[in-house]
């Protein structure tokens, strides 16, 4: 077993965007992760080795305690991350900055706003998430885009990249929306898939844009394309998957701690959730954890089906070169 160097942290749900794609979509609970609890969590944290601290929801910055959850990380001596929807980034760049976050991660799906905001069903999110990017990487921030690529959007792939690059984010996700189930790409849409391969794959690293770390969103293989377009099952690690070594996430409000930031979204999860009530006894590494761990090293690439590609490509990435620091890449 390697060394636990991330943390993922749903601190609550409430949500003011209204993403097609997701669960918390509108989501008006009340539910928020107490500073006390945080405090607990922390110093479990701390004790067992933890890296970075990652947020998400729901939209971390609902939650009024935040600035004080990062100046804790920072006083503690591990890293801080975010996942942002970006609507309420740029009025609060310069706070999370002083609080001490090293990085903000934003959702980006389209490369405009008609077709951003659409899939986001929130007017305006595009302009507010962009202007937010800009003064994160204004103020020093590590900046990464996650985005969402589906049959509504692959065409916008490379004038995203184009975008983001001009922009100068530092780092790039693109993962394939997940619905275990077979995703609408037509046979047309699937030639045109090619293209869009090349021209981020290929033609961006020529014009040295970014280019999205890990697998590609339909696979590298012709074998995990076929998949994908049949069974819309991702891809995944190959051999063991690594990732269950070096990651915790943790669901507050349910009090649950799984082995993988993705494994609460597979419809099984709560078979495998380790219960955390309490948290004045938290423990990252307990025996529950360590079991799905076990389990998921080995099965993980022949059973999950919404890995990310990031996590595809961090696991093999680990498998050959067993990194300390996972280089803010996962």
């Amino acid at each position: 077993m390697g060394q636990i160097d991330y943390l993922f942290i749903r601190l609550l749900e409430g949500c003011n965007a209204g993403c097609s794609m997701c669960g918390f979509a509108r989501s008006s609970d009340k539910y928020r992760l107490s500073e006390s609890d945080f405090q607990y969590v922390l110093k479990a944290a701390k004790n067992i080795g933890v890296n970075c601290i990652r947020f998400t929801g729901g939209e971390p910055l609902l939650h009024r305690s935040l600035l004080g959850f990062i100046e804790s990380i920072r006083e503690a001596g591990l890293k801080s991350s975010i996942i942002t929807n970006g609507s309420l980034l740029s009025r609060n760049v310069g706070r999370l900055k002083v609080a001490g976050l090293d990085q903000v991660i934003v959702s980006i799906d389209a490369s405009n706003a008609e077709i951003h905001d659409k899939l986001r069903n929130t007017p305006g999110l595009f302009r507010r998430a962009i202007e937010g990017l800009e003064l994160a990487i204004g103020e020093g921030m590590m900046t990464r885009v996650n985005t969402v690529c589906g049959p509504g959007n692959f065409r916008e792939m490379p004038l995203i990249q184009k975008l983001i690059s001009d922009l100068g984010v530092h780092q790039w996700e693109l993962s394939s929306l997940k619905l275990e189930r077979p995703l609408d790409y037509s046979i047309e849409d699937q030639i045109d898939v090619e293209a869009v391969i090349d021209g981020v794959y290929v033609q961006g690293r020529k014009n040295n844009y970014i280019v999205p770390f890990g697998k590609i969103w339909c696979g590298n293989t012709k074998k995990e394309r076929e998949e994908y377009f049949k069974t819309g099952v991702t891809p995944r690690p190959d051999g063991q998957c690594h990732i269950v070594d070096r990651v915790r996430y943790l669901d507050a409000k349910r009090g649950q701690l799984f082995a993988c930031s993705l494994i609460p979204h597979r419809l099984e999860a709560q078979a495998w959730a380790a219960s955390c009530e309490d948290f004045s006894k938290f423990d990252l590494d307990n025996e529950s954890t360590r079991a799905q761990a076990e389990f998921f090293r080995s099965y993980g690439p022949l059973v999950c089906t919404g890995c990310s590609t990031t996590a595809a490509g961090a696991s093999n990435e680990i498998g050959q070169y067993l990194p300390r620091d996972m280089g803010w890449w996962y």
